[in-house]
């Protein structure tokens, strides 16, 4: 394949074009729309396709049928552009996490003992202003705060009930299968 073969020309189009909307105005439809299907909509030739897949999930180290257009274009221009995100010195494949996120968590938990909490199944979380936020957990445990911050699978979200609800646009990562 050459640089200048059509397909070339045309995953270039697509990535020029995802640019600059991540820089202008990225719509809020594309929230429900993957990238991976995006690609197999808008891009015309397989060899683009295979090219676009390539390079957004080296750009982005994400699972593209689990990752929406919208995030993808809103994080084109917080990581430098997607010139720098491609690099191999500063881009997304610098600074990658092999073990796994929750080793992040736990480190955080070891600096800040007490404040963040793990393994620890959340049952409901209520909110309101004069109180803050109520957390219960499976074993009948309350904690209190202004603010929480809670980590969970989306297929685990199920199992915790929200007062208030969650907004209508969060309701929908409840039927991702686990």
């Amino acid at each position: 394949m050459s640089l200048f073969s059509l397909s070339v020309l045309l995953a270039t189009i697509w990535l020029t074009l995802r640019e600059l909307a991540s820089r202008m105005h990225v719509p809020r439809a594309w929230i429900t729309l993957s990238v991976d299907k995006a690609i197999e909509k808008f891009a015309l030739l397989e060899i683009a396709r295979h090219l676009l897949r390539l390079l957004v999930a080296v750009s982005s180290t994400a699972e593209l049928s689990m990752y929406s257009l919208y995030s993808h274009a809103k994080s084109i221009p917080l990581s430098g552009g997607l010139l720098t995100m491609l690099r191999t010195q500063g881009g997304a494949q610098d600074r990658l996490v092999v073990e796994s996120m929750g080793i992040t968590t736990s480190l955080l938990a070891s600096e800040l003992p007490g404040r963040i909490l793990t393994d620890i199944p959340v049952t409901s979380v209520s909110q309101n202003h004069e109180n803050g936020v109520t957390v219960r957990t499976a074993s009948g445990e309350l904690f209190h705060a202004s603010k929480v911050i809670i980590t969970v699978p989306p297929p685990m979200l199920k199992s915790i009930t929200f007062d208030p609800p969650m907004p209508p646009n969060a309701e929908r990562f409840k039927g991702i299968p686990a």
